[in-house]
């Protein structure tokens, strides 16, 4: 029947990085991007309390008073400011995860 369902194939064995797929860089760019968008918020919520150690006479921030002051002041977009920066800045760490793939399979072999 066209319509039983097949168990996913096994993955390759850790020792053995030839049966591995390769790393394409598309690959290794969507998934860095999407590590980004997901830890996003949460670094423009570290950027909010560092600013806030700027002013020594005043006591710094909390995450949760930074969290508040964002969403009063900017919204929903205020935890997501500046991401097209950071999702171009993944270009390179997708490149460095495929430069670092290709060596591996090549050293793999030699040693």
């Amino acid at each position: 029947c066209f319509l039983k369902v097949f168990p996913p194939p096994r993955p390759p064995p850790p020792a053995d990085p030839e049966k591995r797929p390769p790393v394409t860089f598309f690959g290794a760019f969507c998934v860095s991007s999407a590590a980004v968008m997901l830890a996003h918020p949460f670094s423009n919520v570290v950027v909010g309390m560092q600013a806030s150690l700027r002013d020594v006479a005043r006591r710094p921030l909390s995450a949760l008073e930074v969290t508040k002051s964002l969403m009063k002041t900017q919204g929903l977009g205020g935890f997501f400011r500046s991401w097209p920066l950071s999702i171009t800045l993944r270009l390179g760490s997708a490149l460095t995860l495929v430069v670092y793939e290709f060596g591996r399979a090549r050293i793999a072999g030699v040693l």
